[in-house]
This record gives structure tokens, sequence and C-alpha cells, in this order.
């Protein structure tokens, strides 16, 4: 949870979890692997200082952002890491883009890769490091007036690039009026970008929930589906023939309230907010494989956080089966694959960039699918479990 960007919104303007640290081994091994499941403790120099967002780059490779020492880290898919120096990705970004501090990874095609580095410049590369493509974002106008001035979150959905921001006034940002909003723009040509649906205020709910970093939009194709908050959360999705947000449905019984939280103005606050959400029931992400979404969510349990996975229909986002991820991690950053689901498991925010990254779980895939359809509550590797008891679904 919680973009290291956000130290710039701070500065100018990831579903619940509660209770104790997971204990790992010392070991540099795999801790346990029963089939394909199988869980990796990661030695000091294998951790990402800061990390909320990955992506597989192919069926066997993960990539996750360590924001806080500005590199892309590269994975097996039994947790080994991939050391390559002089990395080619780090020594490309420096040469042609001037920077290599990356905030976000997204790989739709599973080969080529789209990062995220600052002042919302996007830069697509290929897996061994060669530049396909710049996308600078910042100071881009839309279609209203308004230019983007801040990304919180965005994905690759067909041929377009879809994401939620600040926007304000062109010229003097001292002087411009601030909103926020969902936009769309057209990976051929950025210049057509458009506001997908109202401009909202700034601040708005949706603005305090995309600055922690979570997953709230996700998509399968063209489609773009996104958690929207009116007093409660909710479902919607961004079709490809619109430039509006269309309702779903609102989110499952026990997971579309909202809880009540600490404020967050500054950096200093993300220790009492990550408290707070570690100890409330709420969604911590969506997220897409094939033609299936699923919703990642938390609540407290009562040896630590219970993590679970529901599948819901896109048609009227209903839930089609649940499952319980076996771990008890305080924080979570879960990376869909196609052989692979990762969870980088986290421990307790200590501070603003300041987490250790304990683990990773490898979950298989072919687990993921036997979620829709079940009437009872699945147990996806429990001989993975650390501790889990009891279970619940949404209704």
């Amino acid at each position: 949870m919680f973009h290291l960007r956000l130290l710039a919104a701070c500065t100018t303007a990831l579903v619940c979890c509660s209770g104790t640290l997971p204990v790992v081994a010392q070991s540099t091994d795999l801790m346990r692997a029963f089939g394909q499941c199988s869980r990796k403790n990661l030695t000091k120099d294998e951790r990402p200082g800061w990390t909320v967002s990955g992506s597989w780059i192919s069926n066997s490779e993960l990539a996750l952002v360590d924001a806080l020492n500005g590199r892309i880290l590269r994975y097996n898919a039994d947790g080994r890491m991939i050391r390559v120096e002089p990395d080619p990705l780090r020594s490309m970004l420096e040469k042609e883009v001037g920077t290599a501090y990356p905030f976000a990874v997204a790989s739709p095609d599973h080969s080529n890769l789209w990062i995220e580095l600052n002042a919302d410049n996007l830069v697509k590369v290929t897996a061994s490091g060669a530049l396909v493509a710049r996308l600078p974002l910042n100071q881009l106008e839309l279609d209203n007036g308004k230019v983007i001035d801040g990304v919180f979150a965005w994905d690759v959905a067909g041929d377009t690039l879809v994401g939620f921001a600040n926007l304000r006034d062109p010229g003097d940002r001292e002087d411009a009026t601030w909103t926020t909003g969902f936009f769309r723009v057209p990976l051929a040509t950025p210049s057509a970008a458009t506001l997908i649906g109202q401009e909202l205020p700034d601040p708005s709910p949706e603005k305090f929930w995309y600055r922690l970093g979570m997953d709230f939009l996700a998509s399968i194709n063209d489609t773009t589906y996104v958690i929207t908050v009116n007093g409660k959360f909710e479902l919607s999705k961004i079709e490809p023939a619109h430039n509006n947000l269309t309702s779903v449905s609102d989110l499952p019984a026990g997971v579309r309230e909202l809880p009540v939280l600490p404020e967050f103005k500054t950096v200093d606050d993300m220790v009492k907010l990550a408290r707070g959400l570690e100890g409330s029931t709420i969604p911590a992400g969506l997220h897409t494989w094939g033609e299936e979404l699923f919703l990642l969510w938390r609540t407290p349990g009562e040896h630590g956080t219970e993590w679970y996975l529901t599948n819901l229909s896109t048609t009227d986002g209903k839930p089609q089966g649940t499952a319980r991820l076996p771990t008890k991690a305080n924080h979570l950053t879960l990376v869909a694959g196609e052989k692979y689901w990762a969870l980088v498991e986290k421990g307790p925010v200590m501070g603003f960039a300041a987490q250790k990254v304990e683990s990773i779980a490898f979950l298989p895939t072919e687990e993921l699918g036997r979620i829709k359809g079940s009437i009872e509550i699945h147990h996806i590797c429990p001989q993975l479990d650390r501790g889990n008891g009891g279970g619940r679904r949404p209704n």
C-alpha cells in the first residue's frame, strides 16, 4: 500500500488486516514447497525496499518495483532473484529517459513492460531493456481543457491507457483550479486524451483511496473495471465506446461499507492510517485474468489478517465464489500470472517508505480457476497456511 509518489502529493496539497507479523525461517531456500504451491523467504538483499506494483513478464519471470531504491527486481517462479550486472534496463532508462526510478509496472502482453517513472512519464520497454515507446502524461491536456498533474492509478486496456489523476487548469499551478477524475489516453494518439465521466472535487473520496496505492482499477481486454466511492464502495466499468463510468453494482455486502479512518494529509499520517486499514474490513484491489474479475479483500482475524479473493460477475458484480489465501501478512501485493499468482507478503508500515517485505508465496493459477461456482470457501494451497482459521463469505 501507499505509492512513494505520495510524497509530492502530500507536500503540495492496496480489505483488513490486524495482527502479528508472520514468523519466517532464516533459510534462503524455499521454506515450504508442496507440489506447485511454494513460499520463498526473502533475504535482505532480495527484498524490495518498498513495493506496491509488480507484473509477470513471462510465465516464469516476476518483476517487482522497488520504488525506494529505484530499481525493478526480477525473480524466478520459485522466488530466486535473477541477478544481472550491470542491469540493462536501468542503464537504458538512465541514458534514454534520464531517470531510473520506477513507481509502477504492467505487462498486458507478458512480454513488453510498461513502466511509470517520475513526473507521470511512462515508457514501454522490452524484457531485455530496449526502449519501445514513451508516453508522457504530465501536462497532457484532456478534451475538457484540464491537464493531468499527478497520476494515482493506471492500466493498459487494449490500445488505450486508463487512469485516475489530479487535474487542473493549464498554466500556473498556484492559480489553477484543481479537480480529480478518470481519463483515457489512446496509445497511438495521446493528444486525443479524454475525461471519463464527470470531474470530481479535490479532494474526492476516490482520491483518498487511490492515493493508497491499492489496485482499484483493472482491465479485461479493452474494458476497465474500477472501484468508485459514493458513500460506499461500488463497482463501475469504463467501456471503449463510451466516455462515461457505467455502474455495475455495489461491492458485496461486508466489504462495501466505508471504514472510519485517520486523516491522510502528510506522510507523517501513514503509520496511523495503515493501522486503521489493518483494523478494517475493506477491498484491497481488483485483479483480472483472462475473462475473469477478482476482488481481493481483507479482514481482521483472531490471529492476524485474513485475506480473501472473490470472483465477481462482470455483468452484475455478484460473487461467483470465494477463496481464502494462505497468508497472514499485514499488507499484500498480489500479482496475477498465467501459471502462478504471486503474493508479496509485507509487514506493518513503520514510517514513510519503511516496511519489511517478508516473503513471496506462489499459488498455481489453476487453483484460482476452482473459485468460480464454489459454494463453500475454497482454501488455496492450505499447506502454506500460516494459522488461518474460520472463514467468511461476502454476500
